[in-house]
């Protein structure tokens, strides 16, 4: 694993990142840690993530008839989400 050290950070940053922190019962370095990797770990492609989800249902000991319907739903979804943007709260 490697290390960094940043310099000259903004003071709302560190405080910003300090009431995160304690917020979620981590050190200032956790914090910083998760969120650096959040941000910039490999994203999947949608193909990549739907075998991945595939590969999990199988785990789950899922059938593939209903694999195959969870699938076709969650598709179906990303497609109306592709189209029509994101739903308003009262549609969720």
């Amino acid at each position: 694993m490697g290390a960094i050290t940043i310099r000259n950070l903004d003071d709302e940053v560190i405080a910003s990142l300090k009431a995160e922190a304690e917020q979620k019962g981590r050190s200032m370095e956790e914090e910083a840690r998760v969120a650096l990797a959040e941000l910039y770990r490999p994203k999947f492609s949608v193909e990549e993530w739907f075998a991945r989800k595939e590969e999990q249902f199988r785990e789950w000991g899922w059938s593939e008839e209903r694999r195959k319907e969870l699938l076709a739903s969650m598709l179906a979804d990303l497609d109306d989400y592709k189209q029509n943007g994101p739903k308003p709260d009262d549609e969720l």
